[in-house]
């Protein structure tokens, strides 16, 4: 992994300002009405261009040839009857285990692993495909961008300005999950009408979608794998599920046909696909994070929240005024990274030295950057520690991430994706006490970094609060910095992801009775039953196939 290409918020805050102030209005290609929109369609498609690289970067492109093309394909014959049919649409599915799907102007639309498994049936898809291509064809992403742009309300530039501890986490990237995804509540209205439109012209049942929207809120209730937060700015998934049933059924009688399901031909297509996290990209148990493919450990301070891929690995305070992020340093060496933190980042250096974690070389730095009155950010002092002098201009950002509009960190994985879940414990004494400085009332943010040589990389490991709160975070970030080590027990090492296994009932009875009788335990009962929207005591008969759960 490299910080190179992760989602840079400052990309965005910067075309945005580049956008010119159109002083004409356009036709809505949905409604037809006119709208005031300050971007054009060829600047959609520049940002969904740009930005695809960077989502793939964040997400991870999920590593199946024939999901990608059925997907693409389906996307394709649905964007032929759209109302903007002429957009050059691309569809991927994304290596992330949460329950989303989402689309960024221009016609770019992505799916994740998570909501694939989800799905019962290829109408259920092709629903919410219709619904994710709606948001581009009624451009409410330019919408969007026009009227943050019009309030003032731009979240990235509003994080330049006035960085503080946004600039280092997760919060920062969320600004693609604002500008891109957030849309309205009316918006999400529409494209719910638009879906079944779409899917009924190339005749789905979107009967079936309005079901899905039962399994998300399931989800939203906590059973099973949880939905992410964007779910928040939706309308209500059941009364979701009421009124699209009744556009649907509204559709099908002014359009009487037979309409597909296409239940069983869908649960091949995802049989063995891999359901929830990935342990090879980095996961958490017992308050350990392991990288098995990298093979290195440390522990998560308790009851924070950990968030990783591709580019990071991060952990955010329950509280939220201190987070923690591992990432690669792209420089050679680790004098040369700690003297490039400093320049980029424009920090002041308090102190610097060279220690041995676990029988490791590392250097832990502690900097400063101070807002001015204004909020603009003072320049760095150099800091010589060591004799590390450093006049090259870094060529990394820390990526934060974005996600499904729910967002997270990342960790070193050099393109292997990894994300964890669960919340890991300190467990030694800080070790290697840096000496800090007095803050004297200074407004800013304070971050320990750690430049660990390891394996052949270097690593950037650090924590970051305001100042006025770092005494109250540094035992943790310290218990975590000096818990780093090398991961050598194979039985973390050689975890293997869970797949979706499809299976046929043996036996007429109820559903419990079906999963009982391939071995499912009882505590994944309910989990299993969101998973295949189903009740536990459903009948189920013979024959019928059913998604489980297995290595």
């Amino acid at each position: 992994m490299t910080t190179k290409t992760g989602f840079s918020a400052l990309k965005i805050a910067v075309l945005l300002a580049a956008l010119p102030f159109f002083n004409q209005c356009s036709r809505n290609p949905v409604t037809g009405k006119k709208q005031f929109i300050l971007m054009s369609e060829s600047q959609e498609r520049s940002l969904g261009v740009s930005s695809d690289p960077q989502i793939q970067q964040e997400f991870g492109v999920y590593n199946d040839s024939s999901l990608q093309r059925y997907i693409n394909e389906k996307g394709q014959a649905m964007a032929k009857i759209s109302h903007r049919p002429n957009l050059p649409f691309q569809f991927k599915v994304m290596d992330s285990p949460v329950v989303n799907a989402f689309a960024v102007p221009g016609g770019f639309v992505y799916f994740t692993r998570g909501i694939l498994a989800h799905f019962n049936n290829e109408a259920q898809l092709m629903g919410v495909l219709g619904h994710e291509i709606g948001h581009v064809t009624a451009r409410h992403g330019a919408e969007q961008y026009t009227k943050q742009m019009i309030g003032q309300v731009v979240l990235i530039g509003a994080m330049i300005a006035s960085p503080k501890l946004a600039q280092y986490g997760n919060e920062l990237s969320q600004g693609m999950q604002l500008l891109f995804l957030k849309f309205s509540r009316d918006n999400e209205s529409q494209s719910d009408e638009l879906g079944v439109n779409y899917s009924s012209k190339v005749g789905y049942d979107a009967k079936e979608m309005a079901g899905f929207f039962l399994t998300l809120q399931k989800l939203s209730g906590g059973a099973g794998q949880g939905v992410p937060e964007f779910l928040s700015t939706h309308p209500d998934p059941g009364r979701r599920n009421e009124r699209v049933k009744a556009m649907a059924i509204e559709t099908q009688q002014k359009n009487p046909k037979n309409y597909d399901v296409n239940r069983d031909s869908y649960l091949r297509l995802i049989d063995g696909i891999i359901y929830g996290e990935d342990p090879k990209q980095g996961y958490v148990s017992n308050n350990v994070f392991y990288h098995p493919e990298l093979k290195f450990q440390f522990n998560v301070p308790t009851g924070w929240k950990t968030q990783n891929t591709p580019v990071q690995f991060q952990m955010a305070s329950p509280d939220s005024k201190g987070m923690m992020a591992l990432t690669l340093a792209e420089e050679k060496s680790m004098e040369v990274a700690a003297a490039a933190n400093l320049e980029k980042y424009k920090l002041r250096g308090l102190s610097q030295k060279n220690v041995n974690v676990n029988g490791i070389s590392a250097i832990i730095q502690v900097a400063d950057q101070i807002a001015d009155p204004n909020g603009q950010q003072q320049g760095a002092q150099a800091y010589q520690g060591n004799g590390v002098k450093d006049k090259n201009e870094p060529q990394n950002q820390p990526a934060p991430s974005t996600s499904t509009p729910s967002s997270g960190g990342n960790a070193p994985t050099q393109g292997n994706r990894k994300t964890p879940t669960g919340t890991p414990q300190p467990q030694n004494q800080p070790q290697n006490q840096p000496q800090n400085q007095p803050d004297n009332g200074e407004n800013g943010v304070r971050i320990i970094t750690m430049f660990v040589q390891y394996n052949g990389l270097i690593y950037r490991f650090y924590g970051a609060s305001e100042i006025k709160d770092f005494n109250a975070y540094q035992s943790a970030f310290l218990n975590s910095l000096n818990s780093f080590k090398a991961l050598t027990d194979n039985s973390k090492i050689n975890v293997q992801a869970d797949h979706i296994r499809v299976k046929a009932v043996q036996n007429d009875g109820t559903f419990a009775d079906a999963l009982r009788s391939f071995g499912m335990p009882e505590a994944k009962q309910k989990e299993l039953s969101v998973l295949n929207g189903m009740e536990l005591s459903d009948r189920v008969s013979r024959g019928m196939l059913i998604k489980t759960i297995g290595k």
